[in-house]
């Protein structure tokens, strides 16, 4: 059962894949709405549609009274005059997911990492791509980084306060670096 250097280093990993990531907003009527309608189950002053009235009227200057009317009948009216202020609320709500870099991702790792009962040094670099890197954008945990490393699930815990560096891949550089990989296995096996 990994441990609390592996919780901190899956806290710092998920900060640094947000740094190079594309945030993904709420910004639409329908989006704000099923939002609304699933944090804010009450009723009357705790209901959804008071609450999204009154972020609206912070961002629109307008009175609740008068934002009201958006969400009685025109439920479903995606109102494209009032786009812009969808979107900023959408922003103050914060960040609903994350998109990976176009190439995905590049992840560093230096540290001790724990298999079966022994502690071994590691210092590789992988590139995480493609539906990986969707996964890892929703969700990035040191167990992908690993197993995306050791290609099976090995490292059960880590040894000592990991070195991690997320960033963005360039163009090609995954590619280049399979090919070198294939290479030094054909020489080994020669």
């Amino acid at each position: 059962m990994p441990g609390e250097l592996w919780e901190q280093a899956e806290e710092d990993l998920r900060e640094q894949m947000q740094a190079v990531s594309t945030p993904r907003f709420l910004s639409t009527k329908a989006e704000l709405i099923e939002h609304y309608q699933a944090t804010y189950t009450g009723r009357g002053q705790a209901g959804w549609k008071q609450r999204i009235v009154h972020d609206l009227a912070a961002i629109t200057g307008m009175k609740p009274k008068n934002l009201e009317k958006r969400f009685e009948k025109r439920i479903n009216n995606p109102e494209p005059r009032n786009k812009a202020q969808y979107e900023e609320l959408g922003r103050q709500i914060g960040p609903v997911g994350y998109d990976s870099p176009p190439y995905g991702y590049k992840v560093t790792f230096v540290g001790s990492v724990h298999i079966s009962k022994n502690c071994y040094p590691k210092d590789f670099t992988i590139f995480i791509t493609g539906t990986d890197a969707v996964s890892f954008a929703e969700d990035p945990t040191i167990a992908l980084v690993m197993l995306t490393y050791f290609e099976e699930d090995l490292a059960d815990d880590l040894c000592d306060e990991p070195y991690i560096v997320v960033a963005a891949a360039e163009e090609g550089e995954a590619e280049t670096r399979r090919d070198r990989r294939k290479d030094q296995k054909k020489k080994g096996a020669a």
